[in-house]
C-alpha cells in the first residue's frame, strides 16, 4: 500500500511540475512578444504591435518554424478592427509593404519581398473575440508588380 501511494504522490508531483512549467514558459513567451520593439522571423524584422500601436497584452502566442515560419499573436483590445486596420496601414505606409486581398475581407493582409534571402514576407490582421490577431509568416515565394502602362 504505501509502494503505490508513492508512486502516486511521484506522478501527481511530475504532472504538477509540468503543468507549472508549461505555464511558466508560456508566459514567458508572451511576455516576450508583448515588449518586443519588432519581431524577427526568418531574418526578417517585422514592427510589433508595442511599436506601432502602443501597449497591448498578449492573451495567446504560436510560433512555428518549417518551410513557411509562422508567428501567430492574438492581442487583448476593446476595438481590434480599428487596431488591426491601423497595424497593417502603418506596414503599408511605413514599412515598403503591399496590400493583399484576402479571400476573407476582414482579414488585413499586407505582404513584401524578403531582404536577406529569397521569399516572401506576409503580415495577417483581423479583429477576432475580445481583440485582433496578427500573424506574420516567412516563407518561398516573390511578389513581382507589373508597370501600368
Amino acid at each position: 500500500m504505501k509502494k503505490k501511494l508513492i508512486i502516486l504522490v511521484t506522478i501527481l508531483l511530475i504532472m504538477i511540475i509540468g503543468f507549472v512549467t508549461y505555464f511558466a514558459i508560456t508566459q514567458s513567451n508572451k511576455n516576450k512578444y508583448q515588449n518586443a520593439t519588432e519581431y524577427a522571423i526568418k531574418g526578417e524584422k517585422v514592427p510589433s504591435v508595442k511599436s506601432v500601436l502602443g501597449d497591448k497584452k498578449v492573451i495567446k502566442c504560436y510560433h512555428e518554424d518549417g518551410d513557411v515560419e509562422t508567428l501567430t499573436l492574438t492581442f487583448e483590445d476593446s476595438d481590434g478592427e480599428r487596431s488591426a486596420t491601423e497595424y497593417i496601414d502603418h506596414l503599408l505606409k511605413n514599412e515598403s509593404y503591399l496590400k493583399m486581398r484576402a479571400e476573407d475581407e476582414s482579414i488585413k493582409e499586407a505582404a513584401k519581398n524578403m531582404e536577406s534571402q529569397s521569399g516572401i514576407l506576409t503580415v495577417d490582421a483581423q479583429a477576432v473575440d475580445k481583440g485582433f490577431k496578427v500573424t506574420i509568416k516567412a516563407g518561398a515565394g516573390t511578389i513581382s508588380v507589373d508597370p501600368m502602362e
